[in-house]
């Protein structure tokens, strides 16, 4: 029987879900989950693709829109059991620190997402550091999001992201699409953080785009697929599934399938899709 935890799924209040989900389709015309979904929608294609567990990520777009996303998710938690859900700042937030407070503190939130590029945030922003501190604290994980820059017209040098590990060394960083396309940087980084997880959201169903441009203006990857796949069963451990839903590479059973049917091995892939998230969440008191 098919098990699955998903480590990257977004939940959000309808106007900001169709905003997000027209988003999508301009940058992949014809993309099948419509713009119309509705959160139990979302929720029921989680459920019916064998996923038990799934983090549930908001970030803010502009300063002043993150404490109304933090309630939103701690609310909406409370009817899916399913659901862990994740707070979130900006850092031009009056005061970045107390929000992440009141997110995981008053509210009961289970960590924080942060979208560098959407926010505009440098990722070593010292306003940010008693965020990242609080969470590190707590023992709760940070959910960040990592290259896919050229969609966003940015660019993070390598050392930026080895400071920010250096830096916070007890912190559990999910660090969200494993630097595509640039994964060696991404694997390199495994073999001097302990303290860093590479979650694979729409890595798969990058290297099962058609040919011709990726979407977004995404450059494909250096490596190819036997490479890829060689750099994963070494570092079996280290990744996890992430899906996007509603806004990742096709259907949630479909982003499923990719992982299952790219010729990793039977053990590896089971690892992905449920093993290595058990066993992190149960570490960190999450599940």
């Amino acid at each position: 029987m098919r098990r699955v935890i998903d480590v990257h799924v977004h939940l959000y209040p309808e106007k900001r879900l169709r905003g997000l989900m027209r988003w999508v389709h301009r940058g992949m015309p014809g993309h099948p989950v419509p713009v119309e979904i509705t959160v139990p929608q979302v929720v029921n294609d989680l459920r019916e693709a064998g996923v038990e567990k799934f983090l549930a990520a908001v970030f803010p777009l502009v300063p002043g829109e993150a404490r109304e996303l933090n309630r939103f998710n701690a609310l909406l938690a409370r009817s899916i059991p399913e659901m862990i859900p994740l707070g979130t700042v900006h850092q031009d937030d009056h005061d970045p620190e107390g929000l992440a407070r009141e997110a995981l503190c008053s509210l009961g939130l289970k960590g924080i997402k942060l979208h560098p590029m959407m926010m505009r945030m440098e990722i070593n922003d010292p306003r940010m550091a008693k965020v990242f501190a609080l969470v590190q604290e707590m023992r709760l994980p940070i959910l960040l999001h990592t290259e896919f820059e050229e969609g966003y017209g940015r660019n993070t040098p390598g050392e930026e992201w080895e400071k920010l590990f250096r830096s916070f060394p007890r912190l559990t960083f999910l660090l969200a699409h494993m630097f595509f396309p640039d994964l060696p940087l991404g694997f390199a980084l495994l073999d001097r953080f302990e303290n860093i997880f590479l979650d694979c959201t729409n890595v798969f169903g990058m290297y099962g785009w058609p040919e011709g441009p990726l979407p977004f203006g995404i450059s494909r990857p250096c490596w190819g697929r036997e490479t890829f796949i060689s750099a994963i069963e070494a570092n079996a451990s280290r990744v996890l599934f992430g899906s996007d839903h509603p806004a990742g590479m096709g259907t949630m059973g479909k982003i499923v399938e990719q992982v299952e049917t790219f010729g990793l091995s039977k053990e590896t892939g089971e690892r992905i899709l449920f093993l290595n998230s058990h066993h992190l969440l149960n570490r960190l008191g999450l599940e």
